[in-house]
């Protein structure tokens, strides 16, 4: 399934919050980021259907180094917010695929988008956007900070686009890993000198 981005006037980006994350990444391990997505997407779809919306997953191999457990947290806390903001009958569509030697991640809804003036501040520690919504949406305003530190720390950036009475969408940005291919038989079996696999 594939999905298009919202098309809004206004983007933001930030630099990571520095209070809440470790500041050095753990030792360099190849992380499948479409397996995570399909993880988080299967842990929130209850929490998902219990509010009448709609969860989507639309995923190719996208590996990236880093740490399985911090980019975990990014996904859910990027769609848990998608989820609280969206309304019943809504959509919350979740991709990832790969943009050249960059991994995308994008969590795109159907919410009542942000207003322009509250974007510069968005990835602000203990920020909530009012999203045409009230305190009862719950949420501390964290867990934007927490990912955009965790983005940044995985070598990538994090930003928003959003349209008032359309919706929003978070998209992350992360290196590809180097992975070496594996070594293959010299029986003629490989793939030619400039070739694609």
């Amino acid at each position: 399934m594939s999905s298009s981005l919202p098309r809004a006037p206004s983007v933001a980006s930030k630099r990571p919050a520095s209070n809440h994350v470790a500041p050095t990444l753990p030792p360099a391990t190849i992380v499948d980021l479409d397996q995570i997505a399909a993880l988080v997407a299967a842990h929130l779809h209850p929490l998902a259907d219990a509010r009448g919306q709609t969860l989507t997953l639309a995923t190719s191999a996208a590996p990236v180094s880093g740490g399985a457990d911090d980019l975990e947290r990014l996904v859910r806390n990027l769609v848990e917010n998608a989820i609280r903001y969206t309304p019943e009958h809504g959509t919350i569509t979740l991709t990832v695929r790969r943009d050249g030697a960059r991994a995308l991640l994008l969590v795109e809804d159907t919410g009542p988008g942000i207003d322009a003036a509250a974007l510069p501040h968005l990835f602000d520690r203990f920020t909530r956007a009012d999203r045409g919504r009230n305190r009862a949406a719950g949420g501390t305003g964290l867990g934007l900070a927490i990912a955009q530190a965790i983005a940044h720390r995985h070598g990538g950036t994090i930003r928003v686009t959003s349209t008032v009475g359309v919706g929003s969408a978070f998209i992350v940005a992360l290196p590809l890993a180097h992975i070496a291919p594996a070594a293959l038989p010299d029986d003629g079996s490989s793939t030619p000198s400039g070739e694609e696999s």
